[in-house]
């Protein structure tokens, strides 16, 4: 399932905050294995950077956050692999940039999408297992 469609989000200068994706207020079973891919590159024509952060909102508790800059021409990377034991109600994933020089900068998703399967017990341990946090910039 997708969290937000691949395709570019213009950023809105004079805003200080804003939310790529979020509210999406999901409910991930118990006994579910829940993998969260996401790929976020900044573009622009004449450079500039943003501050970037991403969570996870479980019982409406942060479980997970990763924060950092990107500047023109980098991509974000984020994996990781909730299993649940009991269920989880009102699961929300955002993500979100700050201003540091918006203007004509815009968040191009490469991908935003969360998976759900049956999780066996030799699979992985229950709670969030982080796969990737990296911050590349695009080969040209």
């Amino acid at each position: 399932m997708f969290l937000i469609q691949p395709g570019s989000t213009p950023l809105r200068e004079g805003d200080s905050l804003q939310f790529v994706f979020g509210g999406q207020f999901l409910r991930i079973p118990a006994g579910v294995q829940a993998d969260v891919e996401i790929e976020m590159e900044l573009v622009g024509r004449k450079g500039g950077t943003v501050s970037f952060s991403h969570d996870l909102i479980l019982d409406r508790r942060q479980q997970y956050l990763r924060t950092g800059r990107l500047g023109v021409g980098q991509t974000v990377r984020i994996r990781y692999t909730v299993v649940s034991q009991v269920v989880y109600e009102g699961v929300e994933l955002r993500f979100w940039v700050e201003a540091v020089n918006m203007s004509g900068l815009e968040i191009v998703t490469k991908t935003a999408r969360i998976n759900m399967s049956s999780s066996k017990p030799t699979d992985l341990p229950y709670g969030l297992t982080e796969y990737e946090f990296q911050i590349t910039r695009v080969q040209e």
